[in-house]
């Protein structure tokens, strides 16, 4: 399927704005965006979400247009529900073609980063680090 109007772009900034991080990895936001794209019940949704996040994008409040102007709309704030829980909890039920990167969308998830913590068995210590007392700074 061609893709049109830079919707991977789209998607990305519209993920950093209503998950309030810019800091989000443009390659995993390639792979979320196949994924709602390849989703035939979500996908018609999806991609109005994207053609009206385009015509608002120069607003001065991007938070405030998307609550205004998106939000509003059903079936727009359900898909982008189903974003924000995707980026943050690295799962997301409906989407059926979510498989394969499983640990890697739960380790990379930003849950983490709020809740200050790593997935479990993903700390990055040595073997036996937990024996030894934190160094104190």
């Amino acid at each position: 399927m061609a893709i049109t109007n830079n919707y991977p772009d789209l998607f990305y900034k519209y993920s950093m704005v209503v998950c309030g991080d810019e800091s989000l990895s443009p390659g995993l936001a390639n792979v979320y965006f196949g994924l709602f794209d390849s989703d035939p019940l979500s996908r018609a949704d999806f991609l109005r979400l994207l053609d009206q996040f385009k015509t608002i994008m120069g607003d001065s409040d991007p938070e405030g247009a998307v609550k205004n102007k998106i939000l509003t709309d059903q079936g727009l704030n359900a898909v982008t529900l189903s974003i924000i829980k995707l980026w943050y909890l690295g799962v997301i039920k409906p989407l059926k073609t979510l498989s394969g990167g499983g640990y890697y969308f739960h380790q990379e998830a930003l849950i983490w980063k709020v809740a200050q913590a790593h997935p479990a068995g993903l700390s990055g210590g040595y073997y036996g680090y937990w024996s030894y007392k934190p160094e104190v700074q």
